[in-house]
């Protein structure tokens, strides 16, 4: 299993392929949130499922969820956004300082955002 900055290196390299964020698409150059971190969790050694909350419930039942606030600090950590609409779940990768590694939107793209004064919903 990959530790916490092998993930956050793995998220970069993903990062620098250049790619756009397509809702849907895990791959192999562009991605929506739950494709770039299931591309993430691959070129880890881990097995993710595709979806934001579908990956979210996957590590809860792996009883691997933290507090949000740990998850903003910890590298590594994935940070989920689940609303009510599942068009609007997101999902992230914690660089560890406060910033992201993600698959954003369309407008934003790929690349590395803030995690500050967003609404996190759960951490693992």
């Amino acid at each position: 299993m990959a530790n916490q900055y092998d993930i956050v290196r793995a998220a970069v390299a993903v990062d620098g392929l250049g790619g756009r964020y397509v809702w849907g698409a895990k791959g192999p150059k562009n991605f929506d949130c739950s494709g770039f971190t299931w591309e993430v969790g691959r070129r880890c050694g881990s097995s993710l499922v595709h979806g934001a909350q579908n990956q979210r419930d996957q590590l809860r039942r792996a009883g691997l969820l933290i507090p949000v606030e740990q998850g903003i600090r910890t590298p590594g950590a994935l940070l989920f956004r689940i609303d009510e609409r599942p068009t609007n779940d997101h999902v992230a990768v914690s660089v560890g300082n406060g910033s992201t590694v993600e698959a954003h939107s369309t407008a934003s793209g790929i690349g590395v955002f803030s995690a500050l004064g967003r609404r996190w919903t759960h951490s693992a």
